[in-house]
C-alpha cells in the first residue's frame, strides 16, 4: 500500500500595491503603539512624573518612560 504523492503545489506571492503596504504599516505601528500603551497603563505609578505633579525626586518607574508617565496618568485622570 504505498502511496506516492506527486502532487506539486506552486507558490506565488502577489505585489503589493502601495496602498495595501502604507496600510499595512500602519497597522504594525497601531499594535505597537497599542502593546507600548497596554505596557505604560499597567506599570502606572503615581509617583512618576506627569502634568498633574508639581515635583518629583524619584526615578521613573513606568515601563513607557517619562512618555509613558505622562499618558498614564492622563488616561487614568480622564477615565476616572
Amino acid at each position: 500500500m504505498s502511496q506516492e504523492y506527486t502532487e506539486d503545489k506552486e507558490v506565488t506571492l502577489t505585489k503589493l500595491s502601495s496602498g495595501r503596504r502604507l496600510l499595512e504599516a500602519l497597522l504594525i505601528l497601531i499594535v505597537l503603539f497599542a502593546v507600548w500603551l497596554m505596557a505604560a497603563l499597567l506599570s502606572f505609578n503615581p509617583s512618576d512624573p506627569s502634568w498633574s505633579q508639581t515635583a518629583w525626586h524619584e526615578p521613573i518607574h513606568n515601563l513607557g518612560g517619562m512618555p509613558g508617565a505622562w499618558l498614564a496618568d492622563t488616561l487614568f485622570f480622564i477615565l476616572a
